[in-house]
């Protein structure tokens, strides 16, 4: 499951993935654009999810982690809250502890989580207001190869602009702030819009 397709280097930070939950994982993926690239269906009884990645992992950064919840654990509790929509963003940097320090002027908080995660080199971060979490991992300095294109171009969110501030400072480019409506992601070449939720 340790794989690093990463895109758009930003002080230090690459973007890995978009995780989204979604009711039905196959429901969600006859609904992508045509020729996508699937990866394998995988289950994860200790996280309680069914998730495969969407998109090339030889040329495309920022795929698309699909996640259904099938068991108990986080991922099911955060559905229960939140229903259908966009979970995480992951990205990886080289240090970690500098990335922290980014963290501490950002307004973005630690999750809880982190206490234990931190051990394996990740963090999560989250703030009131951001509909999603941030996922950091880090990895060894020229571990990963960063990909010029990205399957997962933007992701359209409502919320409010401060909110927004913070979150696009961490995802430059990535999140498009509207006023309201359905969180959209725009994916693949054609740059074609599937809704969430």
């Amino acid at each position: 499951m340790e794989r690093l397709n990463v895109v758009q280097r930003w002080d230090g930070t690459m973007i890995d993935h978009v995780a989204v939950l979604v009711e039905s994982l196959e429901g969600f993926l006859r609904r992508l654009p045509a020729g996508s690239t699937v990866g394998k269906v995988e289950v994860f009884e200790g996280s309680g999810t069914k998730e495969c990645y969407v998109g090339d992992p030889e040329t495309e950064g920022a795929l698309l982690l699909v996640m259904e919840a099938v068991g108990e654990g986080p991922y099911r509790e955060a559905f229960k809250k939140r229903g259908p929509g966009l979970h995480h963003v992951a990205v990886v940097t080289d240090d970690l502890e500098g990335y922290g320090k980014e963290v501490e002027k950002s307004r973005m908080l630690l999750h809880p989580v982190s206490l234990r995660s931190a051990k394996r080199g990740t963090l999560w971060l989250c703030r009131p207001g951001v509909p999603f979490l941030i996922e950091v991992v880090e990895v060894e300095r020229g571990s990963f190869v960063p990909r010029d294109k990205r399957f997962v171009k933007s992701i359209e969110l409502a919320m409010d602009e401060e909110s927004w501030g913070i979150a696009g400072s961490f995802l430059p480019g990535l999140i498009v702030r509207k006023e309201e409506g359905r969180t959209r992601m725009v994916l693949g070449e054609g740059r074609e819009r599937i809704e969430l939720g």
